[in-house]
């Protein structure tokens, strides 16, 4: 591995004793941008992990570190020790931790070492309670899925830290209460826990620049009235993926005048679009696909100037519910349809 000095991108380097490698072989590795190192549960030194140098790689860019967490046993190194000694260089943009099992984050991500990080996943910490809440003025993207024991999130997290963050993520979190923040650039958000599109006021203090929010993978959508999403006065686009739950949309979201785009994917069991989208005085465009059961588009649809409908992977909906459209033949699956007043056509 030492000898491939010129090499530029490591993807999927496995951390495994038994065969004899070891991450002081990464040292020689100076011009790498993209390193990707898993199983760093098998670390049975932290000593061994700094030889690696990641801090002195300044040409690295983009860092993943995987846990396999049914791999951990008793004796193993404590993962804290081992993702403290992987400190990459301060010039790093994306970063990727999957699978850690420590109760806090290293130094390095919650003080302010990452100041050029542009991205960051944390994905199945189970045990962290502790999000980053060091200075990252250039981040941008960040994701958090399956951080079990967060509660919430508050300025220790985010603030004015963070001012150029635009788009986050929240999944599988399931004892997440609230996003009690500001952060003046932040434009979508996704998330699947009922807390947050649900409870009046949750959301609230994201609503001044919110404007796309995805809710995927929630079976209590289909329960919920959608009270949180009612404190976002800019939102324009509302994506909702794969509820399979949901027989019919949240009466609440009619509330919700500033929408202009509804996308709805892969919701397996919804029957029908509701006769109160009408009460959305924006809405321009709906796409729909990968619903097998809807059936029924309501005819206000053929009226209103402008709309734009697209369909794909709706079997049961088909052109007789909407005969006011032109199509080359009955009973084909509904293409793209703009409803232009005087004159309706299909794209």
């Amino acid at each position: 591995m030492g000898q491939l000095e010129s090499l530029q991108m490591l993807l999927g380097y496995i951390v495994s004793y038994a065969d004899g490698s070891s991450m002081s072989e990464l040292q020689p590795l100076a011009n790498l941008h993209r390193l990707s190192l898993q199983s760093l549960e098998k670390v049975s030194d932290p000593l061994d992990v700094r030889f690696a140098r990641l801090d002195s790689k300044t040409n690295l860019e983009s860092l993943s570190l995987w846990w396999n967490m049914d791999d951990y046993s008793n004796d193993v190194i404590p993962a804290y020790a081992v993702l403290e000694s992987l400190r990459p260089h301060q010039r790093l943009k994306a970063l990727e931790i999957v699978g850690y099992e420590g109760d806090k984050l290293p130094s390095w991500i919650v003080g302010k070492h990452l100041k050029s990080l542009v991205e960051i996943k944390l994905i199945s910490l189970r045990s962290c309670e502790l999000l980053p809440h060091g200075l990252l003025p250039c981040l941008r993207i960040a994701e958090i899925s399956g951080v079990e024991t967060m509660c919430s999130v508050n300025d220790n997290f985010c603030g004015h830290m963070f001012p150029r963050l635009i788009e986050l993520e929240f999944i599988q979190c399931p004892k997440l209460r609230a996003l009690h923040m500001e952060l003046p650039s932040l434009e979508k958000l996704w998330m699947n826990n009922k807390v947050l599109y649900d409870q009046k006021g949750a959301l609230q203090d994201v609503a001044k620049t919110l404007e796309h929010v995805s809710i995927s993978f929630s079976e209590e959508l289909a329960s919920s009235d959608c009270e949180g999403l009612q404190d976002l006065g800019k939102l324009t686009k509302l994506e909702i993926c794969g509820c399979d739950e949901l027989t019919c949309l949240p009466q609440g979201l009619q509330r919700i005048s500033s929408i202009r785009s509804l996308t709805i994917d892969n919701c397996r069991k919804l029957e029908a679009l509701p006769d109160w989208l009408e009460n959305l005085p924006s809405l321009q465009i709906i796409r729909l696909s990968g619903c097998p059961l809807l059936h029924y588009i309501p005819g206000w649809l053929q009226q209103r100037p402008g709309v734009i409908i697209y369909v794909e992977d709706c079997p049961n909906l088909i052109q007789d519910p909407l005969p006011n459209f032109s199509a080359q033949s009955s009973g084909e699956p509904v293409g793209a349809r703009v409803n232009k007043g005087k004159e309706i056509v299909q794209d």
